[in-house]
C-alpha cells in the first residue's frame, strides 16, 4: 500500500513539473525579452538599469519601473508639456523612488509651532572699542556668535572669529538667520524660501536640512532694502519670521543662492517691483508677492498647473516639475520620492505662476514682442544637460547636508546630499543620498 502511494506521488510530481514548464514558456512568449511578467513600456518610456546609485535604493528583487516621458538623467524622465498662457509645465518622473523617512517643510513646522526663524546677532565689540558704523547691509566684517546663543556650539572659537558676515549698525547679521527645530521631524528648507518679519524680509540662501531638535545658522539674503527695525507694518516682529507659500523669483534666488551677491539680489527685487508698479518705503519683494491682483492671477495659473500634474499618466511616479516662461526653461526641481514632492508642490507651482505673471506684466511695455507658446520636453533635457556639464563646487552647510553646485553659461544646478546609513563592518562605504536636485536659469 505504501509503495503504491509513493509511486503515485512521483507520477503526480512529474505531471506538475511538466505543467509548470509549459506555463513558464507561455508567459515568456507573451512578455518582452528579459522582462518576464512585466507589461511593455509605452512609447517614449524610459527604463533605468538596476545598477549604480539607483540600484542601491532597490529592495531585494525589485526593479525600476517603466515611466513615460523623455529620458532626462539616469532614473528620471520629463513628461509632456502643458501650456497655460505664457507658462509651460512639465512633470518629472522617477523610475525608482527612495524613502529615508519622514520630513516636513518650514511652513508646516512654523504653523505647528515646532520651528522658529529668528535674527542671529554677533557678540558686541569689547568695552571701549569702536562699534560698527551704520551700514546698508553691503559691508562685510568679522563677527562672533553671542556666547549664550545655542549656535555657539556649531563653531570652534577660531572659526567663529574668522567668519565673514554682513551686519547692520546694531550688530545683527544680515546674511545669516537661525532656524530652531523643536520638533521630531527634520525640516527640508528650499533655497529661495521667503521669510518675512524680523528686521528685514529675507530669502533663504541654500537648500538646508535642519535635524530634529536642532538649532542651526542658515545663509540668508535681504529682499527688503529700506527697513531695519523689529516692527513690520505697525506690528512688532520680536525678531522672528513667518514664511510664504512661494519662493523668490528664479533670478532673485540665483543671485543669492549661487552668486552670493546681495547687491544683485536687491537689483533683481527692484526690477520685479517696478514691473508690478509696487512702490514701498522699504522696497520689499513681498510687496509684489502679496499684491492682491498678483495673488489672484498666480492662483488661477497655479490651479490649472496643479490639476495637470495631478492628472497626468502614472502620476504616482511624478516627483518634481519643470517650467518654462515666455518660451524659455526657467527651473527644474525633483525630489527622491513623491511624498516629499507633494509637500512642496504648491510652493513650486506658485513660484512658476508668479514668474509667469511677472513676465506678462513686463511684456506690456512698449515694443515688447508677444511671448512664444509651447516648449518641448527636449528643451528641458538640453538645459539640464548643459548645466550638468558646468563647473562643480561643494558647500557644506552648518546642518545635516552638503550642497553640490554646478555653474554653467545657461544656469545653475544644485544637489542636496545627506550621508547614508553607516555601512556594515568591512563593507564599502555607502554613497550620500540625494534628497532633491534643482536647476535654475540665468
Amino acid at each position: 500500500m505504501h509503495s503504491r502511494w509513493t509511486r503515485a506521488r512521483r507520477r503526480y510530481a512529474v505531471v506538475y513539473a511538466i505543467a509548470a514548464l509549459a506555463i513558464a514558456a507561455l508567459a515568456s512568449a507573451c512578455t518582452p525579452a528579459g522582462r518576464s511578467g512585466e507589461a511593455t513600456s509605452p512609447p517614449g518610456a524610459a527604463e533605468t538599469a538596476a545598477t549604480g546609485p539607483a540600484a542601491e535604493a532597490l529592495g531585494a528583487g525589485a526593479a525600476p519601473r517603466a515611466v513615460p516621458g523623455t529620458p532626462l538623467v539616469e532614473g528620471y524622465t520629463v513628461g509632456a508639456a502643458k501650456v497655460i498662457g505664457n507658462l509651460v509645465v512639465f512633470p518629472i518622473y522617477a523610475s525608482v523612488q527612495e524613502d529615508l523617512g519622514e520630513f516636513t517643510t518650514l511652513e508646516a513646522a512654523l504653523e505647528r509651532g515646532t520651528a522658529v526663524v529668528r535674527e542671529l546677532a554677533p557678540e558686541p565689540p569689547p568695552q571701549g572699542a569702536a562699534g560698527p558704523a551704520p551700514s546698508t547691509g553691503n559691508e562685510q566684517d568679522v563677527a562672533r556668535i553671542q556666547p549664550d546663543d545655542p549656535l555657539q556650539q556649531q563653531f570652534q572659537p577660531q572659526q567663529a572669529s574668522q567668519r565673514q558676515v554682513a551686519y547692520r549698525g546694531d550688530g545683527a547679521q544680515v546674511n545669516t538667520l537661525a532656524i530652531e527645530n523643536k520638533g521630531d521631524l527634520p525640516i527640508l528648507v528650499l533655497a529661495g524660501t521667503i521669510v518675512k518679519g524680523g528686521k528685514q524680509d529675507r530669502q533663504i540662501g541654500q537648500d538646508f536640512l535642519v535635524g530634529a531638535r536642532q538649532t542651526v545658522p542658515v545663509d540668508a539674503f535681504c529682499i527688503e532694502h529700506g527697513r531695519w527695525t523689529a516692527t513690520r507694518e505697525g506690528a512688532a516682529t520680536g525678531g522672528q519670521f513667518t514664511t510664504t507659500k512661494v519662493l523668490a523669483n528664479a533670478q532673485v534666488r540665483a543671485a543669492g543662492q549661487y552668486e552670493k551677491d546681495q547687491g544683485q539680489v536687491w537689483s533683481k527685487v527692484g526690477e520685479i517691483n517696478r514691473a508690478h508698479k509696487k512702490q514701498t518705503a522699504s522696497d520689499t519683494l513681498v510687496a509684489s508677492v502679496e499684491d492682491a491682483g498678483v495673488v489672484a492671477q498666480r492662483e488661477a495659473l497655479g490651479r490649472d498647473a496643479r490639476a495637470y500634474l495631478d492628472g497626468v499618466e502614472a502620476s504616482d511616479a511624478v516627483v518634481g516639475l519643470a517650467y518654462a516662461v515666455d518660451g524659455k526653461v526657467r527651473a527644474v526641481r525633483w525630489f527622491m520620492n513623491r511624498k516629499i514632492f507633494l509637500q512642496h508642490q504648491e510652493t513650486l507651482v506658485s513660484t512658476a505662476a508668479l514668474e509667469a505673471v511677472t513676465a506678462q506684466v513686463a511684456a506690456k511695455a512698449p515694443g515688447e514682442p508677444a511671448a512664444p507658446g509651447a516648449v518641448a520636453p527636449e528643451a528641458v533635457v538640453r538645459f539640464v544637460t548643459e548645466v550638468q556639464a558646468g563647473r562643480q563646487e561643494e558647500r557644506k552647510t552648518k546642518a545635516e547636508n552638503v550642497n553640490a553646485y554646478r555653474f554653467s553659461n545657461q544656469g545653475y544646478g544644485s544637489e542636496t546630499l545627506i550621508d547614508a546609513a553607516p555601512a556594515a563592518a568591512g563593507a564599502p562605504a555607502k554613497k550620500p543620498k540625494s534628497i532633491t536636485r534643482d536647476f535654475v536659469a540665468k
